[in-house]
């Protein structure tokens, strides 16, 4: 009386776990899809900020050597003078160099 239910039971089981066998491939093929898509996602938000880094370093490298030379103990023009006319080009070329570079970065949307 009770075997029929616990065959029906047991059928219902061996038609989950079929069916439950066929789906666990597909899944981890879709698990494994969303994982490189996540890697690739972090990837491009790397490069994106390297990209950046890459373009403040090259906007500050130029600047540093033109300070560097600046900075040197040699005879530089207007040294004599007691006015700041010479500190403000100095730094009114570096200025001018930033903008200069930030915006050539800009034209080419380079950030």
């Amino acid at each position: 009386m009770y075997l029929s239910d616990i065959q029906d039971h047991i059928l219902t089981m061996n038609s989950n776990l079929s069916h439950f066998k066929k789906m666990l491939p597909q899944s981890h093929a879709n698990y494994f899809a969303a994982l490189s898509i996540d890697q690739i996602q972090q990837g491009n938000h790397a490069n994106e900020a390297l990209g950046r880094i890459t373009l403040l370093a090259s906007v500050l490298v130029p600047l540093n050597v033109i300070s560097g030379l600046f900075g040197m103990n040699v005879p530089l023009p207007l040294r004599d003078s007691d006015s700041f006319t010479a500190w403000y080009a100095i730094v009114g070329v570096l200025a001018g160099i930033v903008v200069i570079c930030l915006s050539f970065a800009e034209l080419k949307r380079w950030f």
